[in-house]
């Protein structure tokens, strides 16, 4: 298996052509660019150094539960979605500080993790209707109900594919 940083998986997730996992980062890893292709070095090298070993360790996730023969490039689609060239799955990678989550699908699929931060709540009437929002002030911990919304809906926006301003005015909560 091709390695690109020290990482545990933590949990693996199979649900019929699904598989999604989530993995711990070991420490911060300078870049191998031995292990990329031409186009993904060009990808990497825009990021800083902290998303670099983000974006290394989420492909090494991804790698590691696809399953494949060798390792394919992994690259973008004109609305920033990920795939992996001449692999016929779906796939969705996210990373947030030493955390990362990846899903390979035989349909449309969306991951997503992050560390809580107060981050969400500055944004939040971005992404988040007043009936949304409505049941983050009245859950018992709202930071956490900002988070779950917000992972949802990068989820949901992650499968769809395509860029849309839709899904950020798209109440979640029950009507």
């Amino acid at each position: 298996m091709l390695s690109f940083a020290t990482m545990d998986v933590l949990d693996k997730i199979i649900i019929g052509s699904t598989i999604s996992a989530v993995g711990h980062l070991q420490g911060r890893h300078e870049m191998d660019e031995s292990l990329l292709h031409q186009d993904e070095i060009a990808i990497v090298r825009a990021l800083s150094p902290r998303k670099r070993s983000e974006w290394m360790a989420s492909r090494a996730l991804l790698y590691t539960i696809a399953g494949l023969p060798e390792r394919a490039r992994c690259l973008y689609d004109d609305f920033g979605k990920p795939y992996l060239l001449g692999i016929d799955k779906h796939i969705s990678v996210s990373h947030s500080e030493l955390w990362c989550a990846a899903m390979v699908s035989d349909l449309p699929c969306g991951v997503d993790i992050q560390v809580y931060s107060d981050t969400v709540r500055r944004i939040a009437d971005r992404f988040l209707t007043p009936d949304d929002l409505l049941l983050v002030n009245q859950s018992e911990n709202p930071l956490q109900t900002l988070h779950l919304l917000w992972g949802a809906k990068e989820c949901i926006y992650k499968a769809y594919g395509k860029e849309s301003s839709v899904f950020a005015k798209t109440s979640l909560s029950p009507q």
